[in-house]
């Protein structure tokens, strides 16, 4: 995860290549304004088009990385704040409400932590961000590991609704055909396994083999 926690390893099916991605909700005003944190490996990553954003400025953070300010050229006003990382790259965005301002103080008050090729990197938070991570619906905090050859993907979040080792399974997810399948894991961690291409007994096998330890 990208916010302060337990480190746990996950091990995956090693015939697939799994695309890394983590979000992590953060207060990014100190009054509960929250805004997502994404990472996005290499293979993920899109910097923001020039038709459609403009790149207004760069700072220089205290951890020596230049943080990128975006402008969204169309109405209403929007800001993508780009952390460019060995590993890929790190987004958040602010809106209006925020001002544009607000940069200077989001670069002053988050210092990226570049993990090992595979984990996500680590994000430490400075007064006035701090993190928002809750079960309310849009607030968990997961890792997305997508597989684009079979439309496959393994999503790891916290906190969880599910006790270990508790299954519940939804034949279909909001418009799309696909079976989701959630499982309680230990730490206080939840799977959720999805594919487009594996049948529901298929997905509950995947979401079975996968192993979180410490």
């Amino acid at each position: 995860m990208l916010t302060a926690g337990p480190v746990f390893v996950v091990t995956l099916p090693d015939d697939t290549n799994w695309n890394l991605e983590a979000v992590s909700p953060v207060d990014v005003t100190g009054n509960r304004s929250g805004r997502e944190f994404v990472f996005v490996d290499k293979a993920q990553d899109r910097p923001p088009r020039p038709e459609e954003e403009e790149l207004i400025r760069s700072i220089e953070t205290p951890d020596a990385r230049d943080m990128e300010v975006y402008s969204r050229l169309e109405e209403p006003p929007e800001w993508t704040l780009r952390w460019q990382l060995e590993g890929g790259a790190m987004y958040t965005h602010l809106r209006e409400e925020d001002a544009a301002e607000h940069a200077d103080i989001v670069a002053q008050s988050v210092e990226i932590v570049e993990n090992e090729l595979g984990r996500p990197p680590t994000l430490i938070l400075e007064p006035p961000l701090k993190r928002m991570v809750s079960n309310q619906p849009g607030y968990h905090e997961y890792v997305l590991l997508s597989d684009p050859a079979t439309d496959t993907w393994v999503s790891i979040r916290r906190p969880s609704t599910l006790k270990p080792d508790q299954v519940r399974t939804v034949p279909r997810f909001q418009d799309d055909v696909r079976p989701v399948l959630f499982r309680g894991a230990a730490n206080g961690l939840e799977i959720l396994v999805s594919s487009s291409t594996k049948s529901l007994d298929e997905t509950s096998e995947l979401a079975r083999s996968l192993q979180i330890g410490a």
